[in-house]
């Protein structure tokens, strides 16, 4: 493959739960790993973290229906977009299985088929959040884009939403 492809997308809807949700390697779901990552996205300014091939994301609101979730693997990095997103966090996540599992600790979770394995860097974007803190009727949405990144590197905060300081 030569230049900048995008190789698997999923459109999810997700339950959100406890104000989070999760992204993990479908093969290799390691309960302390998971239990890590949703205690360092807790103490985080990024609102989102990852140990090893799990990633918890956070969410303004507590409890959601229908939230949309985009995932996407690219071959490369993917192209920028200004897509009025509030809050954006860059960080790593492997992959060895090649199937992710995209969901709540209370539900099933959807899973996601045909990455490659690999060590991946991941663009977690959230927009539409809403202010008010508490509030499950939002209009609030997230996409994952992922690509391959072999070195690791650190957690980087793109954007941040200034209404985290009233949640959590």
């Amino acid at each position: 493959m030569t230049g900048n492809e995008l190789r698997t997308s999923a459109s999810l809807r997700l339950s959100i739960e406890y104000s989070h949700f999760t992204v993990a390697d479908e093969q290799l779901n390691e309960l302390d790993a998971g239990t890590e990552a949703l205690d360092g996205a807790l103490a985080s300014p990024a609102r989102v973290a990852a140990v090893r091939n799990v990633l918890v994301v956070l969410s303004p609101a507590a409890d959601t229906y229908e939230t949309p979730v985009a995932l996407e693997v690219w071959s490369v990095r993917p192209p920028a977009d200004a897509g009025g997103w509030d809050h954006e966090v860059e960080l790593d996540l492997l992959v060895p299985s090649g199937r992710l599992a995209v969901g709540t600790g209370t539900s099933y979770p959807d899973i996601v088929e045909g990455i490659e394995p690999g060590a991946y860097r991941v663009l977690v974007s959230g927009g539409r959040f809403d202010p008010w803190p508490g509030r499950s009727d939002t209009e609030q949405h997230f996409r994952l884009r992922l690509w391959p990144h072999p070195s690791p590197s650190p957690l980087a905060v793109m954007r941040s939403w200034p209404g985290w300081a009233d949640y959590f």
